[in-house]
């Protein structure tokens, strides 16, 4: 699995070095942890991710460039979902599930519309190992591993090509204040369309690059221009939602039709330092689920 993540990381950064390699560079990185033992302290659902951003193009003024394929930011995530609990595999609940997905994700900018286009290879099931790993932490951790039952019972091995474009706009009230709202198009390992909004009230984000992290909603800075200042951000978005992968409907399990988010976060921004602290209400995914979650993330940036 990871020699195939591998290859098509390499395929990507050499293409992206094959074109106007003399007038791009690296750009800036960011990235967010997510678990839920940072929201409401349960090992349940939407449980665990990370995600890991680096931006590569032309010489960032602020603004993401008109031209398509300008400005490239590739990503590399990775996500356990979870049972209720991770002792008893229920016939109602959703299954164990982990995916880790390499993708590259084009932004760009042309007056008022702010786009970003993205394609990314999902591996998902055992072969990522993703299970292993977060039974190593539990146990390093004294908490609950995953039993047998659970593991024996997760969604298989699988291969899937995801495709994600978002659009919106930021509209400002006054120097302090924005207003983004954003639809969104996802297929692949999960197929919906989503459309909502983000408000912010700080320089958070006004002159970054900023990419969302598709499990809370939050977005992260993967370009700075570290202002100083502290922010406060809340978002809300709804999704109707066609397929999932994670939730294949037998054994009576029904997704639900429309998903939910509630988000809010506060950013602090110094010279040199950076901290984003954010939860997210996740509304009910499948309909036996007995109620929603409350999940954290965090980011800590340093510049040296």
């Amino acid at each position: 699995m990871f020699k195939k993540l591998v290859g098509a990381v390499l395929a990507g950064v050499l293409a992206v070095q094959a074109a106007q390699a003399e007038e791009r560079s690296v750009l800036g990185a960011g990235y967010l942890l997510v678990n839920d033992t940072l929201g409401d302290g349960y090992d349940r659902w939407r449980t665990g991710s990370a995600v890991f951003s680096l931006a590569y193009g032309p010489e960032w003024d602020g603004a993401a460039p008109e031209a398509l394929g300008s400005l490239l930011e590739f990503r590399l995530g990775g996500e356990i979902i979870a049972p209720m609990s991770l002792r008893t595999q229920r016939s109602w609940d959703r299954r164990y599930a982990s995916s880790v997905a390499f993708g590259v994700h084009n932004h760009i900018q042309r007056g008022w519309l702010e786009a970003s286009l993205g394609a990314a290879v999902v591996a998902i099931g055992p072969q990522t190992n993703l299970d292993e790993i977060q039974g190593f932490i539990h146990r390093n951790a004294e908490a609950p591993l995953p039993s047998q039952q659970v593991l024996d019972a997760q969604i298989p091995n699988a291969w899937r090509l995801r495709g994600v474009a978002e659009f919106g706009t930021t509209v400002d009230f006054g120097d302090s204040a924005r207003l983004r709202p954003f639809v969104e198009l996802r297929g692949g390992d999960e197929t919906l369309a989503r459309v909502g909004f983000d408000f912010t009230l700080g320089s958070y984000g006004r002159a970054d690059l900023l990419a969302r992290d598709s499990v809370t909603g939050h977005r992260y800075s993967v370009v700075r221009a570290q202002t100083p200042g502290v922010s406060l951000i809340v978002g809300a978005d709804a999704a109707k939602v066609a397929d999932s992968i994670y939730l294949p409907e037998v054994g009576g399990l029904e997704r639900t039709d429309v998903r939910t988010r509630l988000r809010a976060g506060v950013n602090w921004t110094g010279k040199k330092h950076s901290i984003f602290y954010g939860v997210s209400w996740l509304g009910k995914e499948f309909e036996a689920q007995p109620e929603e979650q409350l999940i954290g993330a965090i980011n800590f940036t340093y510049r040296f």
